[in-house]
C-alpha cells in the first residue's frame, strides 16, 4: 500500500472519530435536556390532569356534546402561555449547545471563527416563532386525543366510572409516552436548529447527516446516514436538519440524529452535478 494511501486512510479514520466523539457528547448533552424538559412538562400537566378529574368527578352524567367537552378542558387553553415559556427556555439554550458544538467542529477544521459569538434578537425571535407554532398544534392535538376519548365513552354507553377509567388510561399514555416524545422532538429539534443557523452565520458550504447509528433509527435517516448537502438545501428525506418543521412529520417527530459542519479537504472537490453526496464520492481537486 503506497504512503498516500495509508495517510488517506488516517485522515479517514481521524475525522470519523472526532465525529463519533462529538455525536456521543451530543448525545450526553440531548439526554440531559430531554429528561430537564420532560420533568417539567410532566409537572405542568399534573395540573392539568387533576384539573380535568376536578371537573369530572362532579358530574353525574358524561358530556354529551362537543361544546360541553371543551368546556371540561378549557383547562388546556389556560396553561399555553406558561407550556411557551417552559419550552422557550429550553429552546434557547440548546440552540446553544447546537451553536457551541458547531464552533467546536469548525475550529477543530482549521476554520477561523468568532468563539464568542452570540445569537441575535433576530435569531432567538425566530426560535420564539417556532415554539409558538409548534406548542398550539401540539395542545389542540392533546386535547383532541382527550376529547375522542370522551366522545368515544359517550358513544359506547359507559358509566362515569368505566369513562374515568378510560380517561386515567389516554393521561398515562400521555405521561409515560407523549411528553417524552414532545420533550425529545423540542430539544434535537432546537439543537440542530442552533447548528444550522450558526453554520449560515458563518457562511459555511457544506453539512453532514449523523444519525444516532442504533436499531431504533428509522430507515429514511439510516438510509442518509453520512450524507452531506450545501447548507440551506435539503437532504434526501426532504429536511434542511434533523428537527426541521417545514419537512414531513413523520421524518422530523422523535428524531434524535444530528448535523456536522463539512469541509471540503484542500485537495478535494464536490462532484459535479451532485446536490447530495458522500465523502467516498468527492474527486480529486
Amino acid at each position: 500500500m503506497r504512503t498516500s494511501e495509508i495517510l488517506d486512510i488516517a485522515y479517514d479514520i481521524e475525522q470519523s472519530l472526532k465525529y463519533i466523539s462529538a455525536i456521543k457528547t451530543m448525545t450526553v448533552q440531548q439526554e440531559q435536556a430531554v429528561r430537564r424538559l420532560d420533568s417539567k412538562l410532566k409537572e405542568l400537566f399534573d395540573g392539568v390532569i387533576n384539573n380535568v378529574f376536578d371537573k369530572f368527578d362532579v358530574l353525574d352524567r358524561l358530556p354529551a356534546n362537543s361544546t360541553q367537552r371543551q368546556q371540561l378542558l378549557t383547562i388546556f387553553g389556560q396553561i399555553e402561555d406558561e407550556y411557551n415559556e417552559i419550552i422557550i427556555e429550553e429552546a434557547i439554550e440548546t440552540a446553544r449547545i447546537g451553536k457551541n458544538q458547531t464552533i467546536y467542529h469548525l475550529l477543530q477544521a482549521g476554520v477561523s471563527v468568532d468563539e464568542a459569538f452570540e445569537f441575535s434578537d433576530h435569531v432567538h425571535d425566530l426560535i420564539e416563532q417556532h415554539v409558538f407554532e409548534a406548542s398550539e398544534q401540539t395542545l389542540d392535538r392533546m386535547k383532541g386525543d382527550v376529547m375522542e376519548t370522551l366522545t368515544k365513552a359517550y358513544d359506547e354507553g359507559v358509566g362515569i366510572d368505566e369513562a374515568s377509567e378510560m380517561l386515567e388510561d389516554k393521561f398515562d399514555s400521555m405521561q409515560d409516552y407523549e411528553l417524552e416524545r414532545i420533550a425529545r422532538t423540542e430539544i434535537i429539534g432546537h439543537q440542530t436548529e442552533g447548528s444550522y443557523m450558526t453554520m449560515e452565520e458563518f457562511d459555511i458550504n457544506y453539512h453532514q447527516w449523523w444519525s444516532a447509528e442504533d436499531d431504533d433509527v428509522r430507515d429514511s435517516h439510516d438510509d442518509i446516514h453520512g450524507e452531506i448537502v450545501r447548507v440551506g438545501d435539503e437532504f434526501s428525506n426532504g429536511l434542511k436538519y434533523p428537527g426541521d418543521r417545514d419537512g414531513p412529520i413523520e421524518e422530523w417527530i422523535n428524531c434524535r440524529c444530528g448535523v456536522v459542519p463539512f469541509i471540503v479537504p484542500d485537495d478535494k472537490k464536490v462532484p459535479t452535478g451532485k446536490t447530495r453526496f458522500y465523502e467516498d464520492d468527492l474527486v480529486a481537486a
